[in-house]
């Protein structure tokens, strides 16, 4: 299966020369999420979310989510997402295993979409509804599923996905609306994108894969490739973690929440 990257509008990537030869080690999913300096500075909480999860042997699942910077408390969208979208793959991979990448975006956007209103609709009066949403269920959000088979990552809204070869940055595909999943709880908003598939790779095939919030959008495509590389010879699964951390306070180059999860292999660096 040849690589695909679809969906929302990109910047500009790196691109580097893919291997020939198929990745060996043991596959492995670690995370991390830091506050950005600006939302220290202005006392707010972190407003990403993620979720690392491990279904069944061979199942790695993990997603995360940036809640809207005007939202009141987008984060607790944000983490409800995250959690709803991995115990459901995890739940429903049986059954999907054969499904059509876009597919299961479909059928995860609705169920999705199913549970914020049922959370949402007591909560709230018809005419206080879209305040509600603005206030706690608007965010961006990103899914991997990796099985034996293929490694998929599903998107939506501003984010960042990179393998050992290349980066690339999801864009809103328009200028003044950002893309929420929960726009489409809204009906007087007409024609709102849809979570879809962004990339899709046999597993065998995949030696380094991160995917991460747009507050890693301040680090240069070098810098990206460079700590994929880099976290290959990490054995410690808090690395990633701590690498954001030095990113944040140390060195002072994220200003705004970032969070991250990496797919690799044990037992040194990825193929090139």
């Amino acid at each position: 299966m040849t690589s695909i990257w679809v969906g929302m509008t990109l910047s500009a990537a790196k691109t580097l020369d893919r291997p020939e030869a198929a990745p060996n080690g043991a596959l492995r999913l670690r995370g991390g999420s830091v506050v950005g300096r600006r939302h220290l500075l202005e006392q707010r909480n972190c407003q990403d979310a993620l979720v690392l999860g491990r279904g069944s042997p061979g199942l790695f699942v993990a997603a995360l989510a940036d809640g809207c910077s005007e939202g009141r408390a987008s984060e607790v969208g944000a983490q409800l997402a995250t959690r709803f979208a991995v115990r459901w793959i995890e739940r429903s991979w049986r059954a999907l295993r054969q499904t059509a990448s876009e597919e299961i975006a479909r059928l995860l956007e609705r169920a999705l979409l199913s549970y914020l209103e049922a959370v949402l609709e007591p909560l709230s009066t018809e005419e206080s509804r879209a305040l509600l949403i603005r206030d706690v269920a608007l965010f961006t959000l990103f899914v991997l599923i990796a099985d034996e088979d293929r490694t998929i990552v599903l998107g939506l809204g501003d984010g960042l996905v990179a393998d050992i070869h290349q980066v690339r940055r999801f864009l809103p595909s328009r200028p003044d609306q950002p893309d929420y999943v929960a726009y489409r709880l809204l009906p007087n908003l007409a024609g709102p994108a849809r979570l879809s598939a962004v990339y899709e790779e046999s597993t065998d095939r995949v030696s380094g894969l991160l995917v991460a919030t747009d507050g890693l959008f301040s680090l240069s495509d070098a810098r990206i490739l460079t700590l994929i590389r880099q976290q290959a010879s990490a054995s410690n699964p808090l690395a990633l973690e701590r690498q954001l951390r030095v990113f944040a306070h140390r060195k002072r180059r994220l200003q705004d929440d970032a969070t991250a999860f990496l797919l690799d292999r044990e037992g040194g660096s990825p193929c090139v």
